[in-house]
């Protein structure tokens, strides 16, 4: 795709169309090539081509994937400015995934603030971006407002919303509103699965709730999800944090006994 697009800047009258630069941008970023993608959108634009919304769009999505959340920014304000284009919601989503894989939080809030001032309607994906990046930056509060404001734009969270809400708990120690946040999804006949439960696990273990984690080993079996490494180990440390070395042997016994394998986690615990 490159030897081909090259060939086409070559020619002198030829100017590169958006279709085929944006068809050699997502060929770049498909294979993490995020740096060559950027150059090349770059010599395209020096070469008189007009950006469309299609390549604004490619061009978004490798920032994403190569973290470039201030070079997103940069075109989204562009993309604002320009009267033949207009900021869409995906637009909008990239930028904020862009901002969750930088753990630039706020600046994720401000653009979801600025997506439905432009009186846009953001989707499940991008709420969920916003959250992600809100419990990276352990800001729980804002993840929950971000959670309980879905239904104002007609919208309905999904597991991979209450997940990741509730990462936004574990990591602030919040075991209780980890919890709550469970119950709420199985009133909603919203199955927990694995990440549910660890992250669950994981908000004892951080607030030193080792009855709790094991608790939650308990209800992860009740509902058919069988506990991998990951929620044993943690189990497991937050029993030796308690000095609940009983616990602790037992879990690391069922995980000998198991086809897990230990790690080197399982045997520092």
């Amino acid at each position: 795709a490159l030897v081909l697009f090259s060939t086409l800047q070559g020619e002198p009258s030829a100017i590169p169309s958006p279709h085929a630069c944006s068809a050699v941008v997502s060929a770049c970023s498909t294979a993490s090539r995020w740096s060559q993608a950027f150059a090349l959108f770059a010599e395209a634009r020096a070469e008189r081509l007009v950006p469309d919304v299609v390549l604004f769009g490619t061009i978004l999505n490798a920032c994403t994937q190569g973290v470039q959340w201030m070079s997103s920014l940069s075109l989204l304000s562009e993309i604002k400015t320009q009267t033949s284009s207009n900021a869409n919601t995906p637009m909008y989503s990239a930028c904020i995934t862009a901002c969750d894989r930088a753990q630039q939080w706020r600046r994720a809030l401000v653009l979801l603030q600025n997506l439905i001032r432009d009186q846009l309607s953001p989707d499940v994906p991008t709420i969920n971006a916003t959250i992600r990046a809100c419990a990276s930056g352990q800001a729980w509060v804002s993840a929950l407002r971000l959670l309980k404001g879905m239904g104002r734009h007609g919208l309905r969270p999904e597991v991979a919303t209450y997940n990741t809400t509730i990462t936004a708990c574990a990591y602030a120690r919040h075991w209780q509103l980890a919890s709550s946040l469970l119950f709420i999804m199985r009133r909603k006949s919203l199955k927990s699965d694995v990440v549910s439960f660890n992250s669950c696990i994981h908000a004892c273990e951080t607030g030193q709730e080792w009855q709790q984690a094991l608790a939650f080993m308990s209800h992860m079996r009740s509902a058919c999800v069988v506990p991998g490494l990951l929620a044993h180990n943690t189990a497991s440390s937050a029993c030796a944090k308690a000095q609940r070395w009983e616990f602790a042997f037992e879990l690391f016994r069922q995980v000998q006994s198991s086809s897990m394998g230990c790690s080197s986690v399982t045997f520092s615990t």
